[in-house]
């Protein structure tokens, strides 16, 4: 069970950096 919410949580903050990262290079695109 252990193992499977320690996955969960890597899997969650990788998927939101990517998110963030990807807002980030689209705000800039769009600024300049």
């Amino acid at each position: 069970m252990s193992y499977i919410r320690f996955g969960l949580m890597i899997l969650t903050s990788t998927v939101v950096m990517f998110v963030l990262m990807y807002l980030n290079t689209y705000a800039w695109e769009h600024l300049f």
